[in-house]
Formats: structure tokens, C-alpha cells, sequence
């Protein structure tokens, strides 16, 4: 490539998350690699972000910014607009010969409509774990067929950024270019010790899901199209192993093998396997501490995050670890915020305490925010304090004054109508709402708060 390959990918990953839905997109893209014997499945799998762009070929770049510039709608138009389409210009990104080679391709027929794929000679530990030892061809082959997606809940802390030039942020794999750079010319040189890559073929057996998706037998493990197959370990070594193919003149000389663990894990599950896998390669602590099943109120904060969806819960998908998500982006608040305010205001001694901590958050969340819904619309250009991050804390305080209450949805419309969430209210600064931290003594002022706006009612 005549630049290095994340300039595209920066680009092209803001137009996914605008023309990822595009369902005119979708067609030409499918289409496209149906003509180039490619499993349409796997295009659909990039224009979602289910396969994060370094997870693809170089070509496969190419071939993308080919789907986007000539996608059109139903009036024959070009979907992008003109500087869209300048941006992604394939002649800034490749030369003459590689725009030849892509143009060129095309994969093994059968590869289009594979509908299983097996690994042969894998050894059956559990019913949950599996090991196998797979060549870099084949390594590649699982991958480039579409087989490895990246999900998020399962990895290391993604890479935030903000959009150029524009409103917005764009969420990323956490690449380590340096060390993906040593891998890969370690690779190049037949030198990388053989070692473990780790994938999970989730299992959502709890979620009423009866198909494994997988079998098992004479030591051939079958995965059937359609199954989530997420990388969870071993995400640079993949990376670097198709770089290494991809940039040599001869990959017939790149010759090794990558031990795999093969799990069959839940979401649980899995994180808990990457929380023991931190103390070989360190993740960031905010990021570590959602996967805590031992931490009560974190348990009840990721539970509240994804209890039900969007439609039932006014929190579903709404928190994060990274701030820059929640000033740019449609997150409400942290984590950490609101599973230190549950810890210091909710009796979470017993596990039935925690089902009905979620349930009286989630009831408690829909009337606050449904009642401020036009500020939490326009959260980032509203003006006072009602949205600010740090008041989610108060919130979990005011909800769990009131969580008897017979008339729940009056008593928090009596509450927040009292309520001056003014910037300028000298209040919020004393009792700590623009502190960095929401610790035990701001929650503990923000109590006697809610005592005193509920004691005021009474006496009315």
C-alpha cells in the first residue's frame, strides 16, 4: 500500500458506522464477493464491525472501498456523496500492481458456499474445551472465510476515538502496532514459537439457543456456518500471521503451526477466562473491573446495562469505561459511577437482592430519563447538569429512597420537578457532583440530599 493501511482503515470505519445499515450497501457488497467466490457472509460481517478492519486482507480494503463508491439507491445514484467518495479514492491507497492482483482474484468455488467448517485431529478436554493444532494456512483460511469475529464484551478494552473533523466517536480493537510489527517479521522469518490462540464459540444456551452450532467426533470438530467463533486470545498473533502471508513474495515459506484452544463458553464465562489471562498481559482497570462477578454492585451495573433492550430498559447499552463515549458518543455514564453508588445504597448481602436491585433500577432509570427524555435526546448540547455523568449517581441514591413507593413514576416526576439542576446551583459543587471520583462521602451527601427533598414532600 503507498500509505500505511490504518489511514484507510480510519476512514473507512467512519463510513461503516454511517452506511453499515445501508441495506443498497449490503446488496452490492454481497454481490461483489459472490463474483469473486467469496462468502457473502463475510462482507456482511465487515460492514457490521463483527471483522474489525485489521482483521482484513489488504485486498479486502480495496474491495471495500470499491463496494462503497459504487453502491447506488433505488434512483440509480450514487449513495456517497462526492467528498465521501474522494476520500476513499483507491488510486491514494494502492498501486497499479495491487488494484491488478485484487481485481484479479478470485477463491476456490467452493469456498463461496462452505456451509461447515472442520478441524481436524482436535483433542476434547471438556464438554467446554477442546485443543487442536492448526497450520498458519489454515489459521488464515478460518479467518478469511469469514469464521473469526471480534466481539467486544469478550476482548480487551477497545480504542476510542473521536470522529475528524465532526460530532461522534468511533469504537476500535485495541491494536498494539509495535508488537503486531515483531510478530509478524518473527513470523516472516519462520522464528515465532508456536503458541496459543484461543477462540470461543460463545454459547447462549442460557438465552434458550438449543443448537451448539458445533459437533464433535473422531476427533473432527465442525463448525456450521452462522456460529459465532470470537477470538478472545490471540487477536495480534491472527493479525500479524496474515500480514506475514500477505507481505512476502514467497508465503510458501512461511512455514509454523498456533496451538488452538477451542471453548465453548458463555459471555461470562469468557470474560472470566480473560480476567485470569490479565496477569500475563495487563488490562485496563476500568475495563478489568466490569468482568468482576465477585463485586456485587458491579454485577448489578452489567446487568442493568443489559437487561432487555432498548425498548424496555432506558439503559440497555448505555455505560462505559470511557468518558470519551459519553461526551461524544450516546453512553450515559460509567460503570464505575453507578456500581459505586449501588455499593454504598443498595443491600446486595444476598444473590435474590441483586435481581431485584436490577429490576428496581431499570423501572427507576425508565421514569427519570423518560420524564427528561428531550435533554437526554440532545445530552450533548443540554445545559445543565440533569444529563451530567456524575448525576446518574444521584439517581441510584434518589431510587433507592423510593424503592417501596406505591406510585414510583410520581414520586421521582415530584422529585426531579423540585430538583434545580442548574450549572450555576453552588449545591451540585458542594456536594461533589464535578468531583473526578464518586466516592462513599459524595454518595453519603447526595442521601441526606434525597432525605431532606423527600422530607420537604411530607410536610407539604
Amino acid at each position: 500500500m503507498k500509505v500505511a493501511r490504518t489511514v484507510l482503515e480510519d476512514i473507512l470505519n467512519e463510513l461503516l458506522d454511517k452506511y453499515s445499515l445501508n441495506k443498497n450497501i449490503a446488496q452490492t457488497g454481497q454481490n461483489y464477493y459472490i463474483n469473486k467466490n467469496l462468502s457473502p457472509s463475510k462482507i456482511m460481517k465487515i460492514l457490521n464491525k463483527e471483522n474489525p478492519l485489521p482483521m482484513c486482507h489488504e485486498r479486502e480494503l480495496y474491495y471495500l472501498c470499491r463496494i462503497l463508491a459504487l453502491s447506488v439507491n433505488i434512483n440509480n445514484e450514487l449513495i456517497l456523496a462526492e467528498d465521501e467518495l474522494n476520500l476513499i479514492d483507491v488510486n491514494k491507497y494502492f498501486n497499479l500492481k495491487e488494484m491488478q492482483i485484487a481485481d484479479g482474484y478470485k477463491a476456490p468455488v467452493e469456498s463461496r458456499n462452505k456451509s461447515s467448517f472442520t478441524i481436524k485431529e482436535v483433542r476434547r478436554i471438556s464438554d467446554k474445551v477442546y485443543i487442536a493444532i492448526m497450520s498458519y494456512d489454515d489459521v488464515i483460511d478460518f479467518m478469511e472465510d469469514g469464521w473469526i469475529t471480534y466481539n467486544y464484551s469478550t476482548q480487551r478494552q477497545a480504542t476510542v476515538r473521536k470522529k475528524k473533523g465532526k460530532r461522534g466517536i468511533v469504537v476500535e480493537p485495541t491494536i498494539n502496532q509495535e508488537s503486531l510489527t515483531e510478530i509478524e517479521e518473527l513470523i516472516k522469518a519462520n522464528k515465532f514459537t508456536p503458541n496459543l490462540i484461543t477462540l470461543n464459540l460463545t454459547d447462549y444456551s442460557g438465552f434458550g439457543s438449543e443448537d451448539k452450532g458445533f459437533s464433535y467426533a473422531n476427533g473432527n470438530f465442525t463448525i456450521s456456518r452462522g456460529t459465532e467463533v470470537a477470538i478472545i486470545d490471540g487477536f495480534h498473533r491472527v493479525i500479524a500471521t496474515v500480514r506475514a502471508k500477505e507481505h512476502v513474495i514467497d508465503p510458501s515459506t512461511i512455514n509454523g503451526v498456533w496451538y488452538v484452544n477451542i471453548l465453548n463458553f458463555t459471555i461470562d464465562e469468557a470474560q472470566e477466562y480473560i480476567r485470569r489471562e490479565d496477569k500475563r498481559n495487563p488490562i485496563d482497570e476500568k475495563h478489568k473491573a466490569t468482568y468482576n462477578k465477585n463485586d456485587a454492585s458491579m454485577e448489578v451495573t452489567t446487568k442493568l446495562n443489559l437487561f432487555g433492550g432498548a425498548k424496555t430498559n432506558s439503559m440497555f447499552n448505555r455505560l462505559t469505561t470511557n468518558t470519551m463515549e459519553i461526551n461524544y458518543g450516546d453512553k450515559y455514564t460509567t460503570f464505575e459511577v453507578l456500581s459505586n453508588a449501588i455499593k454504598h445504597t443498595f443491600n446486595l448481602d444476598k444473590p435474590m437482592n441483586i435481581a431485584s436491585t436490577v429490576d428496581i433500577l431499570q423501572k427507576g432509570f425508565n421514569y427519570i430519563i423518560g420524564l427528561q427524555q428531550d435533554k437526554f435526546d440532545n445530552k450533548n448540547k443540554n445545559k445543565d447538569l440533569s444529563t451530567n455523568y456524575n448525576m446518574f449517581a444521584f439517581y441510584v441514591v434518589l431510587i433507592s429512597k423510593l424503592k417501596n413507593s406505591k406510585n414510583l413514576m410520581n414520586d421521582i416526576k415530584d422529585s426531579i420537578d423540585r430538583i434545580d439542576f442548574s450549572i450555576d446551583n453552588k449545591f451540585w459543587k458542594d456536594i461533589g457532583v464535578f468531583n473526578l471520583k464518586v466516592n462513599k462521602s459524595v454518595i453519603n451527601k447526595m442521601s441526606k440530599y434525597c432525605n431532606k427533598l423527600l422530607q420537604e414532600k411530607v410536610e407539604v
